[in-house]
């Protein structure tokens, strides 16, 4: 008996854990919830019309090229000039201003070269937009094969080839421009591509609105979202109050999460839930699969506005070490008279994207130039990493519609999902009260007919029957006790039973209506 329990146990440690359960059956969402939208078809007399007006424009300087080759796209057109010689390159870079201005249009944008060849990059803006749906990049090969632990969707390169960044890399984000130009079809896209990429249990949002619409259609799926117990307004905070007390849960979160990983004796998330799901981590030291937060504050300029210096101290503080514990934060700003492009906090945000806007001062402080002054329609942006190949990419923003992301989020809802992730409770656990039926933990009513079935309370025996870490399993049994199923610790022993048939369960949990 004793070498079949050593080979059972053997068999459990070679085996790795499942972190989706109990929502192992979760369905993913995917594109046929979208609303599919037609191919471009390229206006070949536009196109030709500009061709010929650049090539009359840089033979004017003096500037031969050997082909042209055209990308069009959604917003905008790309000229790839292919220069007859070094020399040429250097004309245009000498004479780029004279040349965006000679062509007597907004939005236009020379590259000289782009990045990593030696062609110049034109880019001259459509004379109308053609939107775009979600649907066209979740379809896209590069969306459905992406392993990225935290794929963000921005839209369409100026090769028409989804722009899909890696949050977790990027860190945290600002999303700056004026009004009405696309920044909360941005924030949309972002959320959407985490929602059709991500199980419940690896993910959540804290999401902060002050405005009642925008982020309020999201209030809706508990199992994506955390937030602290005390906010009587829902998941989606859109109390100044209500902001501070959620950002000193969060900073509580990252000091709590630092401490595991130094017991754990790893650097990062990914390494402590590696570990985790390998069994290298003791469940008796209260470890247990840690998902990623992204938060994300839109119209953060009305924050700032009304709660100063105490805001902004605080995200600083969350930058410093967010990232490392597994939280990212996303600001979406308009530009104008924003106080925060003036402090340090911007400096500890990596990742850039800024739409249109009429502040050179803006433009020179989030992306180092003043390109998003010359920036088209709306939906047109410019993105660049402050630590990265330092490279402003131009990028077509894709659209989901409200209709789109209803549909998605009742997908998510119509299947047996996790519950609200409660910040408050990840630092003091609370029991949950008797009549709390809808937080119980969804292995509830098994691991009540597996105690009584057995006889033995025993936190160790949940955790082995069900793949489950030492802090839930703990709260299960606090749960258990309210129940009234069993009874409360005694040390070293074991709690009693003190339902003792199947059939006096099933009476109490009639009685409890659970």
């Amino acid at each position: 008996m004793f070498v079949q329990n050593e080979k059972e146990k053997s068999d459990i440690l070679s085996t790795p854990l499942n972190h989706k359960e109990p929502f192992e059956s979760y369905i993913y969402p995917s594109y046929s919830l979208l609303h599919h939208t037609s191919n471009l078809t390229e206006p070949y007399e536009y196109i030709n019309e500009k061709k010929d007006q650049i090539i009359d424009l840089l033979y004017s300087y003096g500037i031969e090229i050997k082909n042209i080759n055209v990308v069009y796209g959604h917003i905008f057109t790309l000229f790839e000039i292919y220069p007859s010689s070094l020399t040429c390159l250097r004309k245009i870079r000498n004479h780029k201003e004279d040349i965006e201005i000679n062509f007597g249009e907004y939005g236009v944008r020379i590259q000289s070269p782009i990045p990593g060849t030696s062609i110049i990059g034109i880019e001259i803006p459509n004379k109308s937009m053609f939107t775009f749906s979600f649907e066209k990049i979740v379809r896209h090969q590069d969306f459905i094969d992406n392993q990225f632990a935290l794929p963000i969707v921005l839209g369409l390169d100026m090769y028409n080839i989804p722009a899909i960044k890696d949050l977790k890399c990027i860190g945290n984000i600002i999303i700056a421009g004026d009004s009405k130009h696309g920044k909360s079809t941005c924030i949309d896209s972002i959320i959407m591509s985490l929602l059709f990429k991500k199980h419940p249990n690896e993910l959540k949002f804290v999401l902060m609105n002050i405005k009642p619409f925008g982020l309020d259609k999201y209030n809706t799926i508990p199992g994506f979202l955390a937030a602290r117990t005390d906010n009587v307004d829902g998941p989606v905070i859109y109390d100044y109050e209500e902001c501070i007390c959620t950002l000193d849960a969060l900073l509580d979160l990252v000091n709590y999460r630092l401490d595991l990983f130094s017991k754990a004796n790893v650097r990062n998330i990914e390494d402590f839930n590696n570990k985790y799901v390998l069994h290298k981590l003791n469940p008796i030291d209260e470890f247990e699969y840690l998902p990623y937060l992204v938060v994300i504050i839109d119209d953060y300029g009305d924050f700032e506005l009304n709660l100063g210096k105490q805001l902004i101290d605080r995200l600083y503080l969350l930058t410093l070490n967010c990232n490392i514990v597994g939280i990212h934060l996303i600001l979406s700003t308009r530009v104008m008279d924003n106080e925060a492009l003036k402090t340090s906090l911007i400096d500890n945000i990596n990742g850039r994207v800024i739409f249109r806007t009429l502040s050179s001062y803006a433009s020179e402080k989030i992306i180092d130039n003043a390109e998003a002054c010359s920036l088209s329609m709306v939906g047109d942006m410019l993105f660049k990493e402050i630590t990265g190949a330092l490279v402003t990419e131009r990028i077509q923003g894709c659209k989901p519609n409200n209709n789109e992301i209803t549909t998605t989020i009742n997908h998510i809802n119509s299947q047996y999902v996790p519950c609200l992730m409660e910040l408050s409770d990840i630092i003091e656990p609370e029991i949950q009260e008797k009549d709390c039926i809808f937080s119980l933990d969804p292995y509830f009513k098994e691991a009540a007919y597996l105690i009584v079935s057995a006889q033995v309370a025993s936190t160790s025996m949940i955790q082995r029957r069900f793949s489950i870490g030492y802090n839930r399993a703990g709260r299960l049994m606090d749960q258990l006790e309210s129940a009234g199923i069993i009874g409360i610790e005694r040390g070293v022993k074991s709690r009693d039973v003190l339902i003792k048939t199947e059939h006096e369960l099933y009476d109490l949990l009639l009685t409890l209506q659970i």
